[in-house]
């Protein structure tokens, strides 16, 4: 499934919260092979947070972030099922935050178990920083691969060429951290200081390669 039209999530205000799903369950049960490719903008010098979800429920709380609506008492537990992609540029002790520029993977919750500064490979061995603030519009790759447990996340500049090397791998067995039916979708928030967040377009593909939106 593909969605071509532009989401804003976040209308320059600061301390703003938005969540949006699609609306209907995605079947993970025989999953083989997913790729997940969203396109997004982000206004320059904006300090914000954008994730992706796959997550039980079709929508969190409106007004709360994903750490509220998770339930911090069950923080990181297998009963969450869900997994994120959190591109962030509010470093986040409590979360171990990286830097104030930089791509994760969650799983069950907010605490990464791979995260990476944002960048992309132009080569086998040359990866050229990005910065998640700059305005610049970019695409993201997510992709899973059942048979060899393998979840890979990938950066890029929009108009250029998916990059040969991920920026984030890990092995993961989605089958012990996903239900056999999942809402897929997105939320963002912003800080102290205002900013937002637009989706420009994405595309949700089974047992098959994504092409560029």
């Amino acid at each position: 499934m593909s969605i071509k039209n532009a989401k804003n999530f976040n209308n320059t205000t600061n301390q703003e919260l938005s969540h949006a799903f699609y609306p209907n369950p995605f079947p993970f049960l025989h999953l083989l092979r997913l790729c997940y490719h969203p396109t997004l903008h982000r206004n320059q010098f904006r300090r914000s947070r954008l994730c992706h979800l796959t997550y039980p429920k079709p929508l969190l709380h409106p007004s709360q972030p994903i750490r509220r609506s998770l339930n911090l008492s069950s923080k990181d537990q297998a009963t969450n099922h869900i997994v994120v992609v959190k591109l962030d540029t509010i470093e986040n002790k409590e979360f171990d935050g990286i830097n104030d520029n930089y791509i994760s993977i969650n799983l069950n919750g907010l605490t990464f178990v791979v995260a990476a500064q944002a960048s992309y490979a132009k080569s086998s061995s040359l990866f050229q920083n990005l910065s998640l603030i700059s305005g610049q519009t970019m695409q993201v790759w997510a992709e899973y691969n059942a048979k060899k447990m393998e979840f890979n996340v990938t950066l890029a500049p929009l108009n250029t060429l998916k990059p040969v090397l991920p920026l984030l791998s890990d092995t993961i067995n989605f089958s012990s951290v996903l239900l056999s039916k999942m809402y897929v979708g997105f939320s963002s928030s912003t800080g102290a200081a205002a900013g937002s967040n637009y989706i420009l377009g994405w595309s949700l593909l089974e047992n098959t390669n994504v092409t560029i939106i």
